[in-house]
């Protein structure tokens, strides 16, 4: 089963609000990729999540 993209967006730094394409297994954030599971469990909780796709 091909894995779900998520789009989140969180306001980081101020007023600046980005958007990233997520997978569960490797997210990337401000360019840097995550693969560990907990550092995305980690993310889940501080980030709006807007759209979950499945592809």
């Amino acid at each position: 089963m091909p894995a779900k993209r998520v789009i989140i967006k969180k306001a980081l730094h101020g007023d600046t609000e980005i958007t990233r394409m997520c997978f569960f297994n490797h997210v990337t954030v401000n360019n840097v990729l995550l693969k560990n599971q907990e550092y995305f469990k980690t993310l889940l909780s501080i980030v709006k999540i807007t759209h979950i796709i499945g592809y």
